[in-house]
Formats: structure tokens, C-alpha cells, sequence
């Protein structure tokens, strides 16, 4: 054996794993040699009073390589607290050979892996099970080729090895490019993983369109309730997300709202969202390679047109603080019952149980917001609340419980939610603007304090209901028309105006 033979044997009781273990005065376990012939070397290991643990020995050639290898079975202390073990591996010593001794069983982080072995063969934490805060424990990482527990994104590919174990359609220790479109469906893999298709499936959800041309116009690729069929363009809205990290750059950060999601550095990625639904939005750190994480970036959600986007929370997306993000809908339809459904004949109806000499129809409205969660938060009024998501008809007073024949004069005018007293021949929904339909609600809480006056010909129902349209910002025809003591706007001709319409 070479005089060069260097035997060192500590514990690294700074780091604070073994400081439970150890008494606090105790910095090193000592390793003795107590022989050396041919082939073996006989290590003999102090142990402090307070250590219980069995112990394990390690050795390696170089200390350049950091070639640590458990050299030893789990050895248990003598009585007088040291333990003995002979290292008899045949050409393990032809140079020179380190040792060390470290505790077999203290386990802090409870990943399975001994604090000594992290510390000594693997330099990952004993303090953590997921070293590289990427979702995958260092006990996964550790017995898989190819991931290294000390690296969040092992094949260096922009994607981190939990995010692709996650998806299930990549592999992590395998680099992919972001750009490329093996599949040929017109869906680069970044947004393969960013929609949670396949991307070696032209037609992820098997509805007979192929993801890229779904994504094109605004279907779910990933959903095959939708038949690959392409939504109206009033029922979705592009949305634009981005997510960066501003700190020390070691960190690795993913967006996921609803089933989307993106990784930090894509900057306004924009996405369609169906309208009328909550989606929940969160920042998770998704890897990096220091001690201490610097949870340090700046995500956005915005709508590429005003008012299409709204948040539970103002503030910026907070790590592990989810936030609910509302695309609403906002809509008006107009209700047209008809005296003669069909056709422009304004003429007496009678019905039954309500005694009404003149009828010529009745035209109401509703006023709608979508996801019923967010009614709350977009209205911030009571009195608006009132008249959101119900019908709303405009009225004589004292209907219908009075002879409505004195309809055909003047008189005081009533609202009525919901609208209960008639059924529609034509319905027509258009998509209302936010700060529109702000407007229309405040316009028919002012009518509902002072309704003011209702007159057949000159301020009916439909009258009233063209307003409310022209307030959430569609103009609807208005034709006039006569009867028998009269004229004006009326359900006849508005019912079928409203049928011309696209």
C-alpha cells in the first residue's frame, strides 16, 4: 500500500440535517485507521454519545471526480459508541482513497434518500425531497437515466422535467425542439404543450379536425365536445397572456389558466377563451437551481380588446395564490309577441282571464351577464342586480289586474321583472359592450323609480325596448304602424322586421 493512502472521515453537521443527531459540540465523527495490509484497510469510526443511528462508510479514488460510493452495509455503533469496518474491495486502493462516514437512517426532507448520501454522493438537499423545486422528487430523478436532480429542465429543451412528466406526451430526458410540428397537424409542440395535445397526434381529440386548425378558429383541440366545430365570433374573445421572470434568472415559472398554459419568457401569447365562463389563473415556480428561490416575476391577463378580462384580485398573480378570471358575456335580447304571429296585421286579440279590449302584441327585453359568479363583482349595485339575467317588461300601471282598455290613453306606466304574462314569437340576442350595458341597467333602474308615462301610441313596451337596445348599442328597425285610434311602434311590425334581420 502506498504511504500516499489519505483517510479523512466528517460529517457536515453545518448544513443543519444532522444537527438533531449530533450534540451541538460534536463537528466531525473520527475515523481511525487501525490497520492496513494487503488488499484491506480497517477503518474504526468514533461516534458521539447522543448518535443512535447506524452508520455507513463512503469512499471514492478522487476527490476531483466527487466519485462518492457507499462502501459499507448500515453498520450499528459498539457499546462504547464506535464502530469497525473493513475494506477489503480488491484494487480499490492502488492510488489513494477517501473515506467518510455519515448517518445511515436520518432522513429529514422524507424523501427516502439518507441526508448523508445527499450531502456526500448526490450534492442534492437533504432539507427538500424536490431539490430543483421542478414537481419531481429527487428519489424519481435519482433512479431515472437521463434527469438530474439538480437541473429543472434535465434535456436543457425550455421545458421543465416535471411540466413534461405532467403532460405525459414528452420525455424529459429527451430535447425537443419548440418550433417543430412532427405531426404535421399545424400546431408547433410549444403549443402542443401549452393546449395539452399531442404532438405526435394530427387530431388530438378525435373529432375529425386537426388541433392547428382548431386553435385557428377558436375550438378546444383538446375537446372533443365541440365537435371541431368553429364557434360564432360572439362567443369567444382573444385573450393575452404573458409571464416573465424579473429576478436572478434561475428560476422557472409556468401560467396555467384553465387548461392552458405557458412558461415564463412568452411574452402576450394570445389565446381564445369562450365567453359566459370563470377560469382559474395561478403562477407556479416550476424549477430552479437555487437554494432559496427568487420568486420574482410579472404575469399578465389581458384582453386584446377593453373590457373582455376581469379578475377577483387586482393585484398581480401571487405564487401559489390562485385568482378567478371571469370572460364574460354580456348580451340583450328582445322578445316580440305578435297578434298574428307571421305577419304586419295590427288587430284586436282577445285572451282569456285578462280582460284587455285592444291588443297588439307585447315586445320585452333581458339584460344578460355570464358567469353567474361575476354578476356580483360586474354590477356592484343592488338595483342593477334587479334587472340583470330576467325579463323586464315595460307596462300600464296597474296591469293586469285593471281593464287594460285604458291603455289606449295616456297613463302611468309600470316595470315588471320578471316578464311572466306572455310567450315570444321572435327572439333576437346581441352581444352587448360592458360599459354599455352599465348604461342600459341604469337607464331601467331610473325607469323603474320613475316610470313615467305609458301611451299605445307614442311611449309603449316597444318603444321602451328599442331604447334599451339603442343603449346597449344596436339599433333596431322601427316601423310605424296604425290601428284603430292610433299609432305607433308595435309588436307586429317589429316581429317581423326583427325576422329579416340576419
Amino acid at each position: 500500500m502506498k504511504a500516499s493512502l489519505s483517510i479523512i472521515g466528517f460529517l457536515f453537521i453545518g448544513v443543519g440535517a444532522f444537527s438533531l443527531a449530533l450534540s451541538e459540540t460534536i463537528e466531525e465523527m473520527s475515523i481511525h485507521v487501525d490497520e492496513i495490509r494487503a488488499g484491506t484497510v480497517v477503518l474504526r469510526a468514533e461516534l458521539p454519545n447522543s448518535f443512535s443511528n447506524k452508520v455507513e462508510f463512503y469512499a471514492c479514488e478522487s476527490l476531483a471526480s466527487n466519485g462518492w460510493k457507499v462502501a459499507s452495509d448500515p453498520l450499528a455503533g459498539w457499546p462504547d459508541n464506535q464502530v469497525e469496518w473493513t475494506d477489503s474491495s480488491n484494487g480499490l486502493h492502488q492510488a489513494s482513497c477517501f473515506y467518510r462516514v455519515g448517518d445511515a437512517e436520518r432522513d429529514s426532507d422524507g424523501d427516502s434518500i439518507p441526508d448523508a448520501r445527499e450531502i456526500i454522493m448526490y450534492g442534492t438537499s437533504p432539507d427538500r425531497a424536490d431539490t430543483d423545486y421542478d414537481g419531481v422528487e429527487d428519489a424519481v430523478e435519482l433512479e431515472t437515466p437521463g434527469l438530474d436532480a439538480g437541473n429543472p429542465d434535465s434535456d436543457g429543451d425550455g421545458i421543465p422535467d416535471g411540466e413534461e412528466l405532467r403532460w405525459g406526451c414528452a420525455d424529459p430526458t429527451v430535447f425537443d425542439v419548440l418550433s417543430s410540428d412532427d405531426d404535421g397537424d399545424l400546431l408547433p409542440f410549444m403549443l402542443e404543450y401549452s393546449f395539452g395535445t399531442d404532438p405526435s397526434v394530427q387530431d388530438s381529440d378525435g373529432d375529425g379536425v386537426w388541433d392547428g386548425v382548431e386553435v385557428e378558429q377558436g375550438s378546444n383541440p383538446a375537446d372533443p365536445a365541440d365537435e371541431g366545430r368553429a364557434p360564432s365570433t360572439n362567443d369567444w374573445v382573444e385573450v393575452s397572456l404573458s409571464l416573465s421572470d424579473i429576478g436572478s434568472g434561475e428560476e422557472l415559472f409556468v401560467l396555467r389558466m384553465g387548461d392552458l398554459r405557458i412558461l415564463s419568457g412568452e411574452a402576450g401569447q394570445v389565446f381564445r377563451f369562450s365567453k359566459g365562463w370563470k377560469y382559474e389563473a395561478e403562477v407556479v415556480l416550476a424549477g430552479s437551481c437555487a437554494e432559496v428561490p427568487e420568486r420574482s416575476y410579472v404575469a399578465a391577463i389581458q384582453g386584446v380588446e377593453s373590457n373582455t378580462v376581469f379578475m377577483s384580485s387586482p393585484n398581480q398573480l401571487q405564487d401559489t395564490m390562485p385568482v378567478e378570471v371571469f370572460i364574460p358575456k354580456f348580451e340583450y335580447s328582445i322578445y316580440v309577441d305578435q297578434p298574428d304571429p307571421g305577419n304586419r296585421d295590427i288587430k284586436y286579440k282577445v285572451i282569456s282571464l285578462i280582460p284587455l279590449d285592444l291588443f297588439v302584441g307585447h315586445t320585452w327585453w333581458q339584460l344578460r351577464a355570464e358567469p353567474a359568479e361575476f354578476v356580483g363583482q360586474f354590477v356592484k349595485s343592488a338595483d342593477r342586480a334587479r334587472f340583470l339575467n330576467i325579463t323586464t317588461g315595460f307596462y300600464p300601471a296597474g296591469y293586469p289586474d285593471d281593464d287594460l282598455s285604458k291603455s289606449t290613453q295616456s297613463t302611468l306606466a309600470e316595470v315588471f321583472s320578471p316578464e311572466v304574462f306572455f310567450s315570444a314569437d321572435v327572439i333576437k340576442t346581441y352581444s352587448v359592450d360592458w360599459l354599455d350595458l352599465l348604461n342600459a341597467l341604469d337607464f331601467v333602474v331610473a325607469l323603474d323609480a320613475s316610470p313615467g308615462i305609458f301611451d299605445l301610441s307614442l311611449h309603449n313596451c316597444s318603444d321602451v325596448s328599442l331604447e334599451v337596445a339603442a343603449l346597449c348599442g344596436h339599433i333596431l328597425p322601427d316601423t310605424y304602424g296604425s290601428w284603430s285610434g292610433g299609432g305607433g311602434t308595435n309588436p307586429a311590425d317589429l316581429g317581423e322586421d326583427l325576422r329579416a334581420l340576419p
